[in-house]
């Protein structure tokens, strides 16, 4: 059995045996991974940006004040 089978080798002789796509597989994945929840992280925050943009000169224009003679009662 030669010395320099694989079991034998350091992680970083296996590395370097391997070709760059096996090697950079699993990063590939992760860094894909990351592109995708930043792009969607990026679509959320100008959601709500434009959310916080359309509302934020909304008035309260819906709501009553009791009329002046009247009691206001602490139940609703």
């Amino acid at each position: 059995m030669p010395l320099d089978s694989l079991e034998l080798r350091t992680p970083l002789q296996r590395a370097a045996s391997q070709e760059e796509r096996e090697i950079a597989g699993p990063i590939r994945n992760v860094a894909g991974f990351a592109l995708l929840v930043m792009i969607q992280s990026l679509l959320t925050l100008s959601l709500l940006a434009a959310y916080v943009f359309l509302h934020r000169v909304r008035k309260l224009e819906n709501i009553e004040t009791p009329p002046e003679g009247r009691p206001r009662s602490a139940a609703v």
